[in-house]
């Protein structure tokens, strides 16, 4: 606490002695943010998606607030049979979905297309079902590297001679990515550690099949992200997704269309 105090009083200090200096921090012109990641439980009956698509412009650089973009037309292509779901806005302003409750289930080897128009720019990306496996168990373990953490390992067997990716979402806007590249065809116990858990608190957590190049987007966002609102809040200005804008190649979108099976198992904690 020293070492951190008398840097700062010192700082103080000095700024006494001079004149205030504002420094206009440039906002730049705020892009169309699309937030299309899919999860298809499979193994749910009956099958659940969760397939909201989410549209804001990027908030400026120190601002609080992400505004949200309605007046859009949002549909996804099966490119196999050409058949369109159209999205419709929600009750929450920005968040799109398919006008029938049941109008998209995503199938393996089929490949979608995500369009979306907003402002007289038009944006598409493409997306196949990407395979994971499920979670075989989530059991708590006795090590943390400060004693208010608890240790948990989501634990699952990975498919033998498949490349596979996965994203874990722990819960508490927190998440992880991995591959098995280390651990092919092994069962693995992926660790993670909570704070603040006491007994008798549930947690779930998910995995979700991904593949390369979100695997390498998620990192990112993940490094980058601000611990008070989680990484996919609003994707960093320099990060590329898979979103293209065929009326201007230039004025690009952030965020990603993805779609991943997924599957989720619930803990009851013992200890903290």
């Amino acid at each position: 606490m020293t070492k951190v105090f008398l840097p700062v009083l010192s700082m103080l200090c000095l700024l006494s002695c001079e004149d205030v200096v504002e420094i206009d921090t440039p906002e730049g012109t705020p892009q169309l943010v699309i937030d299309a990641s899919f999860r298809v439980y499979s193994d749910e009956q009956p099958i659940q998606v969760d397939n909201a698509i989410k549209l804001s412009l990027s908030a400026p650089f120190f601002g609080n607030n992400i505004p949200a973009v309605s007046n859009a037309t949002v549909f996804i292509t099966d490119v196999t049979n050409q058949s369109r779901i159209t999205y419709v806005e929600s009750d929450i302003p920005g968040t799109f979905i398919p006008d029938q409750a049941d109008a998209f289930i995503p199938q393996f080897n089929r490949t979608y297309e995500l369009t979306v128009s907003y402002d007289n720019q038009t944006y598409i990306a493409t997306a196949n079902l990407i395979p994971t496996v499920p979670l075989d168990e989530i059991k708590q373990g006795d090590g943390s590297f400060f004693d208010e953490e608890t240790e948990i390992f989501a634990v699952y067997t990975d498919v033998k001679e498949r490349e596979d990716y996965y994203f874990l979402d722990f819960g508490f806007d927190e998440y992880a990515v991995s591959e098995d590249r280390f651990y092919d065809g092994q069962t693995f116990d992926f660790p993670f550690y909570y704070e603040d858990l006491e007994p008798n608190d549930q947690i779930t957590i998910s995995i979700l099949g991904i593949d390369k190049q979100y695997l390498q987007y998620a990192e990112i966002l993940i490094e980058q992200s601000d611990p008070d609102g989680g990484p996919f809040q609003t994707p960093p200005v320099n990060l590329r997704g898979n979103i293209e804008n065929t009326t201007n190649s230039e004025q690009r979108a952030l965020g990603y269309f993805h779609i991943a099976q997924a599957y989720k198992l619930s803990y009851t904690v013992i200890t903290p």
